[in-house]
């Protein structure tokens, strides 16, 4: 419904955000969620990673961890950020909403916020209820930074959900970046 809500109003946008909006819409619709490509490699992923971290202005290690049982997946589904990880997510996102509120689009940052949410949702539905919630945040804010059409480090960790993978941040407990690889036949060294 509230997609509906963003195609009836979406006539109010310029129509750069329009096609951008809805270029990014139909990416998030490609994402397969935690099903890695059986090609993809530990390098990729670190390399990535790599990309993040700079992105948000923080150094760290990384974690690459299988999820093989059940376990590990609680492991993963409740982990505890360190706080300089949530400060940095925090600031990104406050420099978003900032500039959000001085180019004065406000009303279009609920709108694409809200398809982009959505879309990422639905897509994601038929996986555990955090994987659903994630992505619908990840997409969401993605969403705003493509209405300033200014992608930057919420996009690079988008990338990492695109890999397959299902990224963390910086935990309490290792202090490092961990990224929870979903079983498969992927062969990662010392993993």
């Amino acid at each position: 419904m509230l997609k509906l809500q963003y195609d009836k109003t979406k006539e109010d946008l310029p129509i750069e955000v329009i096609k951008n909006t809805d270029k990014y819409l139909q990416r998030l619709q490609n994402i397969s969620w935690l099903t890695p490509s059986k090609n993809l490699t530990r390098k990729e992923i670190e390399d990535q990673v790599a990309v993040v971290l700079k992105a948000f202005d923080v150094t760290s290690g990384v974690d690459l961890i299988k999820i093989e049982n059940k376990e590990i997946w609680e492991e993963a589904t409740s982990a505890q950020f360190q706080k300089k990880w949530l400060k940095k997510w925090d600031s990104k996102w406050e420099s978003l909403a900032k500039i959000v509120g001085e180019k004065g689009l406000g009303e279009a940052e609920y709108l694409v916020w809200v398809a982009s949410r959505n879309a990422a949702w639905d897509k994601a539905i038929q996986n555990p209820w955090i994987v659903n919630w994630t992505s619908a945040w990840i997409g969401g804010i993605c969403g705003v930074e493509v209405l300033l059409e200014k992608p930057g480090a919420f996009h690079e960790l988008l990338k990492l959900w695109e890999m397959g993978v299902f990224p963390v941040g910086i935990l309490k407990k290792t202090k490092k970046f961990t990224v929870y690889v979903p079983f498969s036949n992927l062969e990662f060294p010392n993993v």
